[in-house]
């Protein structure tokens, strides 16, 4: 993720936030109430409250690969939809 931001109607509870997970690790995620841990990971996933609410700034990638603006996924794809794209992804490299 880079350079992540979110509004929820003009309050802005995220901020230019970038992070790298590779391969086979695992990220710990810590912060009080109200932090953004929870939004953090509904715009990762894809949620549908986040496009409810306006959607996001900046980018994800995958593997490498550029956002999910090349497949049009940025904020306009449901989280079941995103999840199914992605497992079939995975199992297709195998």
């Amino acid at each position: 993720m880079r350079g992540i931001k979110k509004d929820f109607f003009g309050n802005q509870v995220l901020t230019d936030i970038n992070f790298t997970l590779g391969a086979g690790q695992v990220l710990g995620l810590c912060g009080e109430n109200g932090a953004g841990k929870s939004t953090l990971m509904k715009i990762l996933f894809g949620m549908d409250v986040i496009r409810e609410t306006g959607g996001y700034s900046g980018d994800i990638l995958i593997g490498g690969a550029e956002d999910y603006d090349d497949r049009g996924w940025n904020n306009n794809v449901s989280a079941r939809e995103r999840l199914f794209a992605l497992a079939l992804e995975a199992l297709c490299k195998l």
